[in-house]
């Protein structure tokens, strides 16, 4: 008889998370042994002082109250996770003034797992780069592709390294952190792999490079995601995730700028790990292909 086929673990299965942990991804709030508790990222005060920095177009007395009107009211009237997503979600991503950009409900078929048999990500909306940031070489690397190309369609964006996820109001709290700390362990993957472009020993500082998100009952949380290499040169990576803050997003307009600043300038703080790493990683394909037209087809150099 042929073997049966195991179908992949999902969130919402109870072993989800111990899957993720066995593989190296610890959700936030995990102990080790011990007791002790995962390593903070040395940057971690700067990222919330980035993250609370304000922003001229969100002032209270700037703000308009009919977006946030309009957000509650959607938020009150949600009875299930698809109102959530197709009209809660719309609603606060209006009224924060979100910049196009961001991909819905896009599976991400082409990207490897970290952990076999776990299901891959399809987060409700993430931010990364236009694929023609990438030198093409970069880009269609066989290995590297699977780590920051997630869809076959190869025009969506690339490098998912923000991401976030919504539940409705009967959903599961620990489902919705489940599926963020997957999202942010691929997120800071593909960041990761994209500095180690070219690397003969990848660097391993432990540096938040993704930021994850969620949505439920009307709480924004949001993640750090970092990556790490605690035994050394050779051994398995493991991925960190902390959380950087919550907002209770319909208590009071004050709260909810508070809480659209922080998801913003995340955006903003997103874009700048990927853009460090795009443009570290194109450096050394520009100084392969400089090194490749100086040579002869022999392997000598040209002229000699």
């Amino acid at each position: 008889m042929p073997a049966t086929k195991v179908p992949n673990t999902r969130p919402k299965d109870a072993n989800f998370e111990q899957k993720l942990i066995d593989g190296g991804i610890y959700p936030y709030g995990y102990e080790f042994r011990g007791g002790r508790q995962l390593p903070l990222p040395p940057e971690w005060e700067e990222i919330n002082r980035r993250l609370a920095q304000r922003r001229p177009s969100f002032s209270p007395s700037g703000f308009s109250e009919g977006g946030y009107r309009e957000f509650t009211r959607a938020d009150a009237r949600a009875t299930s996770e698809d109102e959530v997503k197709y009209h809660v979600l719309p609603a606060m991503l209006k009224a924060m003034g979100v910049p196009d950009g961001g991909e819905q409900n896009i599976w991400f078929t082409n990207i490897d797992p970290i952990v076999a048999g776990v299901s891959r990500p399809r987060p409700d909306f993430y931010y990364g780069a236009q694929p023609d940031q990438i030198h093409p070489d970069v880009r269609n690397d066989e290995q590297l592709s699977r780590h920051i190309t997630p869809s076959s369609r190869t025009t969506l964006p690339v490098v998912p390294n923000f991401s976030l996820e919504v539940k409705g109001p009967d959903g599961s709290a620990a489902g919705v952190l489940r599926q963020a700390c997957n999202n942010g362990a691929v997120g800071a993957r593909a960041v990761h792999s994209l500095e180690a472009y070219g690397q003969d020993q990848p660097i391993y500082n432990n540096n938040v490079c993704a930021i994850s998100s969620t949505y439920h009952s009307g709480v924004l949380k949001m993640y750090g995601h970092s990556v790490a290499q605690p035994d050394g040169p050779g051994t398995r990576p493991e991925y960190y995730m902390h959380q950087l803050n919550c907002w209770g997003m319909t208590g009071d307009k004050d709260t909810f700028l508070k809480g659209a600043t922080a998801f913003k300038n995340a955006i903003d703080l997103a874009e700048e790990y990927r853009d460090a790493a795009i443009a570290r990683a194109n450096g050394v394909r520009r100084t392969i292909d400089r090194g490749e037209e100086g040579m002869g087809g022999d392997g000598t150099e040209a002229g000699s």
